[in-house]
């Protein structure tokens, strides 16, 4: 299994981030991060949604989406939040802000037959502690794991929504082909100051809140997008500035609609609607 070279850790504080790579260098950030004290909406059970511990077959198998997981590691307690549509308002909310801030692009998302996300649950034979044992490769291992189940597909992006904890971060993707987005939902056990289970889901789906905000952020990266550092108001900022995303791409230079051959365009990502090109990642072939 090809281990990821670049790894893109973003923690869901404000600004703050740290990285590591397959080479054991560790790159954490320098800028405290400001605890802000917002505490969980819980989701009304008023829908529930019909669990499935598989990929559902539907018209996209063949095509490259976008795939929701929720995942819960061996011990640990499972909270329902495929089944209550916790995670289908958070993500159709964050769909419906990133086509607000991109000039109408989307998430290519894996959709059901009857437009609902399609979630597969995922309970894992390995406890959290073990898998802590990866310390900043977790991410990694995870998706070691994944590519093992039956319903993995090489043509899918995967967004774990992982009941446990990350060591050191609350959420990581790889900007090197990898097939996988990591998003932590319980409180960092070393880097203490990533209190992730703080961190508030849309309560449906025409608001947006942070985690939204850092799903897509994530799911940039795993497109082959790394920071930026123009103004804390782009998507991909990490630095100083509190982190308030308003724009993708803020001057057009980086990532999106740039017009440079020689550079990465999200504009043309095939994980993105209305396509504009079939671009892969960058090595994502290479981590199938």
């Amino acid at each position: 299994m090809n281990k990821l070279v670049v790894v893109i850790i973003s923690v869901f504080l404000l600004s703050a981030c740290g990285g590591g790579s397959s080479s054991q260098e560790v790159v954490t950030s320098e800028i405290p991060a400001p605890q802000v004290p917002v505490p969980q909406v819980p989701i009304p059970e008023v829908e529930t949604y019909s669990r499935v511990t598989t990929d559902q077959a539907d018209q996209s198998q063949n095509q490259h989406t976008i795939h929701i997981v929720y995942a819960v590691p061996s011990g640990n307690e499972d909270k329902g939040r495929d089944k209550n549509y916790q995670l289908q308002q958070s993500i159709f909310a964050a769909n419906t802000w990133f086509n607000d801030i991109s000039s109408g692009k989307q998430l290519r998302l894996d959709l059901q037959d009857n437009g609902d996300i399609d979630i597969t649950y995922w309970p894992m034979t390995e406890t959290n502690a073990q898998l802590h044992q990866s310390d900043w490769f977790m991410r990694d291992t995870i998706e070691d794991k994944l590519k093992e189940m039956s319903w993995y597909n090489p043509n899918k992006l995967y967004v774990v929504y992982f009941e446990g904890s990350h060591q050191r971060t609350c959420g990581d993707a790889s900007t090197n082909g990898g097939h996988m987005v990591g998003f932590y939902l319980h409180n960092a056990t070393i880097n203490t100051a990533y209190d992730c289970a703080r961190n508030q889901f849309s309560t449906n789906e025409d608001s947006h809140s942070y985690n939204e905000h850092v799903m897509v952020h994530e799911i940039v990266h795993a497109l082959g997008i790394a920071h930026t550092s123009d103004t804390g108001k782009d998507l991909m900022y990490a630095g100083a500035e509190n982190w308030n995303p308003e724009y993708v791409d803020f001057n057009q230079d980086d990532y999106f609609m740039h017009g440079d051959y020689n550079k990465i365009d999200i504009l043309y990502s095939t994980f993105l609607t209305p396509n504009d090109g079939d671009e892969l990642p960058p090595n994502w072939r290479d981590n199938d």
